[in-house]
Parts: structure tokens; C-alpha cells; sequence
């Protein structure tokens, strides 16, 4: 008998404990990845690459013989919300479909132009202190940013075009 008692106890525990738990990380999963309209879009716009050296980070500008410099801007135009990102020497637009963050991540799922499928641009502060961002383009570049606006902040080195030999 007091085992059928202890059994039945157990039991209800167990199957109390697990709707609780299945309803917390449900509400869980809800609140970490939310869906974000691009106006409660709360991050500067235009993002320039940084480049790390030594330990430390620089303003690199490249030679631009062979590359400009990475960049990525966000903007809206004609109610037409889409990431602009310099790669190497070309320009690609993503037209945004939707943006979901998590903690002080961001996701973007997006349309490139030219394509049809979905391209994923998420971003993620690597020090949000300093406004430092890694930058990910699914498939094409993951780099590091920061505000344009926060470049004079950082030693400038505009490198030579004499110093590179194209491989």
C-alpha cells in the first residue's frame, strides 16, 4: 500500500513537472527570439569593417586597387526597408524580410535582389560597450564593425597598394 501511495506521488510529480516545464520553455523560446519591427530597430544604421592588429583593434583602410572598404548600411527607401553590404569590390541589397532578436543579437532574414531565396545577415556585439558588432552574411562574410561614425576613434592605417602583391 505505501508503495502504490509513494508510486502514485511520483508519478504525478513527474507529469506535473513536465506540462510546467514544456509551458516555461515555450514562453522561453518566445521571449529570446522575438520578432522586431525595423522603426524598434535600436542599432546605428552604417557600420564600417575593423580590422584587429596586434591585439588591438584599427581602422584599416584598404588599397583600393584591390578592395574597398566592408561596409554595411540599413536603410529605408520608398518604404522599402534593405541592408546594403560592400563585399570586396562589389555592393549587394537585401531587401528585409523580417528581423528577430535575441538578447543584443539580431537575425534578419533577408531577399537578396537578384535571388530567391532567403539570406540570413545576423549580427552580434562583440563589445556592446564599444559599439564593436560581428557581422555574419550566411554564405558570403562574417567580419567585424563598428558605427561609421565611431572611425576617428580608432588609429588609421591607409594601406599601400605597393605592400600587396595580387595572388
Amino acid at each position: 500500500m505505501p508503495y502504490k501511495t509513494i508510486y502514485l506521488c511520483g508519478l504525478t510529480l513527474l507529469f506535473a513537472c513536465s506540462i510546467q516545464t514544456g509551458k516555461d520553455t515555450k514562453t522561453l523560446t518566445k521571449n529570446l527570439y522575438n520578432e522586431i519591427s525595423f522603426d524598434k530597430l535600436d542599432i546605428p544604421k552604417h557600420w564600417t569593417e575593423l580590422t584587429k592588429q596586434d591585439n588591438d583593434y584599427i581602422f584599416l583602410v584598404p588599397c583600393r586597387q584591390f578592395r574597398d572598404l566592408l561596409s554595411i548600411g540599413i536603410t529605408n527607401n520608398n518604404n522599402v526597408k534593405e541592408i546594403q553590404c560592400t563585399f570586396e569590390t562589389e555592393g549587394r541589397w537585401f531587401k528585409i524580410k523580417s528581423i528577430r532578436q535575441q538578447g543584443d543579437s539580431l537575425t534578419f532574414a533577408t531577399l537578396l535582389y537578384d535571388g530567391a531565396d532567403t539570406t540570413l545577415i545576423s549580427m552580434k556585439y562583440i563589445d556592446k560597450e564599444k559599439n564593436i558588432a560581428r557581422w555574419t552574411v550566411s554564405g558570403w562574410s562574417t567580419c567585424t564593425y563598428i558605427p561609421t561614425q565611431d572611425t576617428i576613434k580608432y588609429k588609421r592605417i591607409a594601406q599601400s597598394c605597393d605592400s600587396i602583391t595580387k595572388q
